[in-house]
């Protein structure tokens, strides 16, 4: 499953996106992670907030359900974001 990674501007970030982004990477074997280009070139889209205001936005993401946002809360427990891409595989 190809995963796009939409991260925000990081303007307050609460902790290291790309960390965190390594730790999904190691904790969610199989899948295949790359920058989000536009919402048809990936399965899924995992959007990372740096902070609670979550204002990370995908572009023409109306109507579009294959979106995962991770928060402060998610990178503190990466378990969260993998239950929900295997979820996402699972509805494809």
């Amino acid at each position: 499953m190809n995963v796009g990674v939409r991260f925000c501007g990081g303007c307050r970030s609460l902790y290291d996106r790309g960390e965190a982004l390594e730790a999904v990477k190691t904790a969610c074997p199989g899948f295949e992670f790359e920058y989000f280009t536009n919402k048809d070139s990936h399965d899924i889209i995992l959007v990372i907030n740096g902070c609670f205001s979550a204002c990370a936005a995908v572009p023409g993401e109306d109507g579009y359900t294959r979106k995962i946002m991770m928060g402060p809360e998610e990178a503190d427990d990466v378990s969260v974001i993998c239950r929900a891409l295997k979820k996402a595989e699972k509805e494809k």
